[in-house]
């Protein structure tokens, strides 16, 4: 598995098996941004994230488009690696039942890659994966 570090100026090749995981906040905030690509209504990406964060669980707009988002408060409201670090683990798990996707891209920036997960982002990394992923790019501004 190959692990890529990018910044958010830097090309993204969005290809067959991609897929990204991020936080469920709409603004100015990475899921815009993946959003922008596939022509997702500003309804139907206020609907994804109000789910998402009110029912604590990692989301997926699978298959209409390739993104996912673990809740704001993982991200936003606190400074402790373990829940964001059980949301990307759930979402790995369901990437390997369902999706299938071999190509991942975290982007958890505010607009840099906060302390507490880039921490949980090393413990998922050093944990053997259930299904064959052939690259992982980590947003790190």
């Amino acid at each position: 598995m190959n692990i890529v570090f990018k910044k958010h100026t830097d090309p993204l090749v969005y290809r067959t098996g991609f897929h990204v995981l991020t936080y469920a906040e709409v603004g100015f905030a990475p899921l815009d941004i993946y959003a922008r690509n596939f022509a997702l209504s500003r309804h139907a990406l206020v609907d994804f994230v109000e789910a998402v964060n009110g029912s604590g669980e990692v989301g997926t707009l699978y298959p209409a488009a390739p993104i996912s988002a673990v809740p704001q408060a993982c991200i936003r409201d606190t400074a402790e690696p373990g829940a964001l670090e059980g949301y990307i683990s759930e979402f790995v798990r369901g990437n390997a039942r369902h999706i299938h996707a071999s190509y991942l891209l975290f982007d958890f920036s505010t607009p840099r890659l906060p302390r507490h997960a880039e921490e949980a982002l090393a413990c998922i990394l050093k944990s053997p994966l259930d299904y064959e992923i052939s690259e992982i790019t980590i947003i790190k501004n």
